[in-house]
């Protein structure tokens, strides 16, 4: 949670975890004007964590082919390019043979040997200079084929993310979504070691006032209100609140949480950066995470 009162927000977590089941929490919520209105009460859970983890699997794929293709292409097009003036320079070529035709017999400025070898050569010229155009034919149109074969991998790879994103919304994957969607907002990787930080972190965070809000930021924004006594907001939209929590880190208190983010590589790193930072979660989200849940 982000919010400095860490000793005010562990009273008020212990009295919910004693005196206020869930459903009269979401009651309450509703009296407020956050109930189903605005906004559903219901965590941000995975129904199925075994098919949310295939789908995250196809997704982070997908990513690498995307990855992949990107950094290919500039190559690839460059290959288009430089293949394509060497044909045009051997078309160029083979024009100016085909115009001079071979010299006169005899001439030349060497032996009889020397001479004749070279009007062989000169007489062979047009051949030659054919079969290079015909090389350096094939070899562009092979460029153009392995270039346009390579968008169509990231193209199919775009596609499939797109198609995991909306299975992972519409089959109850909420979890997984948001996690992705964050990362995707924040411009870091979608990578399991990413995923299992920041569902560690929201476990630690789970608190059914936080409506949309899996982290339970208290960022403002609009349509937020107030969804317990320490400013936890509950939002309008998947949206909103993703976009209040972007901001929230952001906001130049959270470098080494945004800095675990972005390298992707390590879930501890980013519970551990958590628990050094004024999110107000403290340890819970490594003990999480090491406790398997």
């Amino acid at each position: 949670m982000h919010h400095r009162a860490t000793t005010e927000r562990a009273r008020v977590r212990r009295a919910a975890l004693l005196s206020a089941p869930v459903a009269l929490v979401v009651g309450a919520l509703t009296v407020a004007g956050l109930g189903a209105g605005t906004a559903s009460a219901d965590p941000v859970t995975d129904d199925n964590p075994a098919s949310a983890a295939q789908l995250a699997d196809r997704l982070m794929k997908a990513d690498a082919t995307i990855r992949s293709g990107r950094v290919s292409l500039p190559a690839a097009e460059a290959t288009v390019v430089s293949t394509a003036a060497a044909a045009e320079a051997a078309q160029v070529e083979q024009g100016r043979v085909h115009v001079a035709g071979p010299p006169a017999p005899g001439v030349g400025a060497g032996g009889v040997v020397d001479n004749a070898t070279d009007a062989i050569l000169d007489e062979l010229a047009p051949e030659h200079a054919s079969a290079t155009v015909l090389e350096a034919e094939a070899a562009a149109a092979a460029a153009v084929k392995a270039r346009d074969l390579l968008k169509l991998s990231v193209q199919a790879a775009v596609n499939e993310r797109a198609s995991v994103l909306a299975s992972l919304r519409e089959t109850g994957a909420r979890r997984t979504w948001w996690c992705v969607s964050l990362l995707d907002r924040l411009g870091y990787p979608v990578t399991s070691e990413n995923l299992r930080g920041l569902v560690a972190w929201i476990e630690a965070e789970s608190n059914a006032a936080s409506l949309l809000n899996p982290l339970a930021t208290t960022m403002g924004a609009p349509g937020a209100r107030n969804a317990n006594s320490v400013g936890v907001k509950g939002y309008p939209s998947d949206e909103i609140g993703l976009e209040a929590t972007v901001q929230t880190l952001h906001n130049g208190h959270y470098p080494e949480i945004l800095a675990a983010l972005e390298r992707g590589d390590s879930a501890l790193a980013i519970t551990e950066a958590v628990a050094r930072s004024p999110w107000g979660t403290g340890g819970n989200a490594t003990r999480r995470l090491l406790s398997g849940g």
